[in-house]
């Protein structure tokens, strides 16, 4: 079998480098959006962890001669925690927003809620929604 030298191909062709090209700027463009995606979702998430934990921290400081309170600031998109040794306003991210909520939500020396309902506070980011529920009896946090 004899080779010849003009047979050997060597490199690539114009086709092939366009389409990989091609290729490579479809991947570049759809990595920004899915990025953006995760963020907004990891924002939401961690504002819901924030309320969870501050609502806890709250309940574990009502105590029979001081009623804690979270005051809710929809316009604002902020909350105020208020307790008998400590008080802090925390505002939520930009893309964030208190879609529905109490405006206060005081806690007795059991650490429940004093009304005789549910206490529901939901935040979105826009696509998604994540709820608290406070359950009136027990005081039990929920995520929905």
């Amino acid at each position: 079998m004899v080779w010849h030298l003009a047979n050997i191909k060597n490199g690539f062709t114009l086709i092939e480098l366009i389409i990989v090209i091609i290729i490579i700027g479809i991947i570049v463009s759809i990595i920004p959006v899915m990025i953006t995606n995760y963020l907004k979702s990891q924002d939401l998430i961690t504002s819901v962890e924030l309320l969870e934990n501050s609502i806890k921290f709250t309940q574990s400081t009502s105590n029979s001669q001081y009623k804690s309170k979270i005051i809710i600031n929809k316009l604002l998109n902020e909350y105020y925690i208020n307790t008998q040794n400590f008080s802090d306003t925390i505002q939520l991210p930009k893309n964030i927003n208190i879609q529905s909520s109490p405006d206060s939500i005081v806690f007795n020396y059991k650490g429940v809620a004093s009304n005789l309902e549910d206490k529901n506070i939901v935040l979105t980011n826009g696509e998604k929604n994540i709820g608290i529920t406070i359950k009136k009896i027990t005081g039990a946090i929920i995520k929905n």
